[in-house]
Parts: C-alpha cells; sequence; structure tokens
C-alpha cells in the first residue's frame, strides 16, 4: 500500500504556459519516483507522482520540483 497524498504545487509552466501570476494548484496523487535534474547537477530535484481523481488513477504523472512545492498532505494510506 502506497499513501496517497495532496500537492500545492507553484510551477514555473501550468498547462505550457508561463505562470505570470505565481498561481497554486492542488494535484492528489501518490509519489511513485523521484527525479533527478542533470543540466543542474541536482541528484534528487524532486517528486514524480501518480495523479488520482475521484480516487482512481488518472493515467497522468507529474513531477514537482522542491523548491516550488508550497505543502505536501498525507491524506490517506490506501
Amino acid at each position: 500500500m502506497r499513501d496517497m497524498f495532496k500537492f500545492q504545487y507553484n510551477p514555473a509552466r501550468h498547462n505550457g504556459e508561463v505562470n505570470h501570476a505565481g498561481e497554486v494548484f492542488d494535484y492528489v496523487g501518490m509519489i511513485v519516483d523521484k527525479f533527478e535534474n542533470q543540466t543542474e547537477g541536482e541528484a534528487f530535484s524532486g517528486l514524480t507522482v501518480e495523479l488520482y481523481e475521484d480516487e482512481q488513477p488518472t493515467g497522468q504523472t507529474r513531477r514537482f520540483r522542491w523548491d516550488r512545492l508550497i505543502k505536501v498532505v498525507n491524506l490517506a494510506n490506501l
């Protein structure tokens, strides 16, 4: 079983558009992996998350950088 989390995230880009207003978006999902940024030389840049909606996987994943995560809340162990 993996834990379900709610992520509040301030992306540099959202849906292909630059996030000029600095909006924060909510996502629900399970952590599936970490990722690194080889260009910046960061060995552990953030998390890869499998997104969920109505407790079902959406088939989408998102990568959340540590420096843009606002809040992470553990919702449940499913």
